[in-house]
């Protein structure tokens, strides 16, 4: 093979790397929205519980400060998620080494991934923004996994 067809990157690799941005971008977004915006109960949380908006009240009067720090950590998590993915991505060119393809695939099994089962084991009103952007992970760790699944196409015998 050429040397200039092995340095150059995979049309897979580049779509993987373009959807992990997605994924990287909507992470952080999400982090954020933990982080600044997310109000001690939503809506789909009171009903979920089956609360009356007295029981709500009281019920965020007291647990309130608690779970905002909650979701403050849990925010934070998310946001630097989504930051490494996208550095991640941006500085990645070629098909990843295995290894780089398998980390991909188990964060987003434990990240976004849990996060929509969960939300549509509530019923979230969320869940289907959150399976767009699981979506974004799937095709972006499959294209991945296409190219590290090819040790030849990346110039290294042992992938």
């Amino acid at each position: 093979m050429r040397e200039s067809a092995m340095r150059r990157p995979r049309r897979s690799a580049t779509i993987g790397y373009l959807a992990l941005s997605a994924w990287g971008l909507a992470q952080a977004i999400i982090g954020l929205y933990f982080l600044l915006l997310r109000p001690t109960l939503l809506p789909e949380d009171i009903r979920f519980m089956g609360l009356s908006s007295s029981d709500a009240a009281v019920l965020t009067a007291r647990i309130g400060p608690w779970l905002n720090h909650v979701f403050v950590v849990l925010g934070g998590q998310i946001l630097a998620t989504g930051v490494v993915i996208l550095a991640l991505a941006s500085v990645s060119k070629k098909p990843p080494p295995r290894v780089v393809s398998a980390a991909v695939l188990v964060s987003g099994l434990a990240s976004i991934g849990l996060m929509t089962w969960v939300n549509f084991l509530l019923r979230s009103d969320f869940r289907w923004v959150l399976f767009a952007v699981a979506s974004l992970w799937a095709f972006g760790a499959s294209a991945l996994l296409v190219g590290a699944s090819r040790p030849e196409l990346q110039g290294r015998p042992d992938g």
